[in-house]
């Protein structure tokens, strides 16, 4: 391999030549143990959010499952389901407003 592309880069002098071999091998240091850091603490994060998903779907699931009606199960989850304008039915797949009037023509049905 060539390396005389990196000489035009490379400094001349002894104290440019004594100061990048001193500071080199401490960037390349930090380099490798931030990346390290970093990579372990973002799998930690994702194992914890991970986790903590599937403990709020086996909440959400054991719920529904002590519960028989379709209306009953969503005034339950109401506090826990997100804000949204409308409901979607799981029976007849058609969008109805979170009224309990609308919520119970579509159970009835």
């Amino acid at each position: 391999m060539s390396f005389r592309w990196l000489k035009h880069y490379m400094p001349r002098s002894l104290y440019g030549r004594a100061a990048l071999i001193l500071v080199m091998p401490i960037v390349v240091l930090q380099l490798v143990v931030s990346v390290a850091f970093i990579q372990n603490h973002l799998e930690d994060i994702i194992t914890q959010m991970t986790q903590t998903v599937v403990r709020e779907i086996q909440a959400v699931s054991s719920l529904a499952a002590e519960l028989t009606d379709h209306g009953e199960v969503l005034d339950v989850m109401a506090p826990i389901l997100p804000a949204s304008p409308a409901i979607s039915c799981m029976r007849c797949s058609a969008r109805s407003t979170a009224s309990p009037a609308a919520r119970a023509s579509c159970v009835a049905a």
